[in-house]
């Protein structure tokens, strides 16, 4: 519980300071809020300060259950422990399509395809030096500029690079819609998913009911771990699972973008991640041309799937261009 005679100034500074999802939590400590502002004010507290800090106090106190970010935060949590033995059963009496939200990925073809763009799970994933990290940033732009919370767990970059690489995609000027609402986290070493639910938290603003969580690349974050030492694929399940079951528990309000490499074979390189995802965006380089790529959606569990084409991707600007017939809904 706060101490009894702080200055309210202080406890505006201690309320602004916690993580969303745990304001409630800090405002029901207070038993008797009557007292509580009564002593603020007997202790020569500005009656502004008391009324700013009392009016907060009351609206995390009535908002507890109600506000969607805060249940999406208790979802995360949830999404790293053993799932439950309990089942959903449904008698199939009507066809209900999926209403997931999408996120825009900037690239028109891919949002065509999948009627809207990434959504729950979805992974992308390539060669080498392929175009993912300039995909999963374009798509993290777009992204915050159609209201999504977004949290961007750089692990392929250094910090100067990603934010150079963001600079890039937006023109040269972030737009200030971007600024609030993306997130750029560059994991330490012992980074787990843990470790991810605190910076996604401490993102997260009152009312944000989209959050899409980009993990570039979930193999980085693996070796990054520490885990994969001992147990590599073992390491790589448990963010797979975390992502996949944090965006069916949420029914897809909490969105996950996760890159991976590809094998020889054109095969998602994660731990049958191929098979859990929602959605597989591949991107293969040209032979001949490593300024060309080839854009295919391998999966989707709510739309159609298949070869868009042939994509200029442009370094420079951050952008894939298309420029053959590929699909074009």
């Amino acid at each position: 519980m706060p101490s009894d005679n702080p200055k309210a100034r202080e406890h505006l500074e201690i309320l602004n300071s916690i993580p969303i999802g745990d304001r409630s939590e800090y405002a029901l400590t207070i038993p008797d809020m009557a007292n509580f502002e009564a002593s603020l004010t007997l202790s020569g507290c500005p009656n502004d300060e008391v009324d700013e800090l009392i009016t907060q106090l009351n609206f995390y106190r009535e908002n507890k259950v109600d506000d969607v970010s805060i249940t999406l935060m208790q979802v995360l949590a949830e999404s790293v422990k053993q799932p439950s033995e309990n089942s959903e059963v449904d008698k199939i009496t009507t066809i209900e399509l999926s209403s997931q939200p999408r996120f825009p990925t900037g690239v028109a073809a891919v949002d065509n395809m999948t009627f809207g763009g990434g959504y729950g799970c979805t992974t992308v994933a390539g060669n080498a030096k392929s175009g993912k990290t300039t995909f999963a940033i374009g798509a993290s732009v777009e992204a915050s500029l159609a209201g999504w919370r977004v949290i961007y767990l750089n692990c392929e970059l250094d910090r100067s690079e990603a934010i150079q690489a963001f600079m890039r995609k937006c023109g040269g000027t972030i737009p200030e819609q971007v600024s609030e609402r993306l997130t750029l986290v560059t994991p330490d070493v012992s980074f787990q998913p843990r470790d991810a639910i605190g910076r996604i938290r401490e993102a997260v603003g009152w009312g944000d009911d989209k959050i899409l969580c980009v993990f570039d690349s979930i193999n980085a974050l693996v070796d990054l771990s520490g885990e994969g030492d001992n147990d590599y694929w073992g390491a790589l399940s448990v963010w797979r699972n975390f992502a996949v079951r944090a965006a069916k528990l949420s029914k897809g309000s909490l969105a996950f973008l996760v890159v991976s490499e590809t094998n020889r074979l054109g095969q998602v390189k994660g731990g049958s991640l191929e098979y859990k995802s929602s959605c597989v965006i591949r991107i293969q380089k040209d032979k001949c041309d490593n300024s060309m790529v080839e854009l295919d959606v391998m999966l989707s569990r709510s739309s159609p799937a298949g070869s868009l084409g042939r994509f200029y991707r442009d370094w420079g600007r951050g952008s894939f261009t298309q420029c053959d017939d590929g699909f074009k809904a």
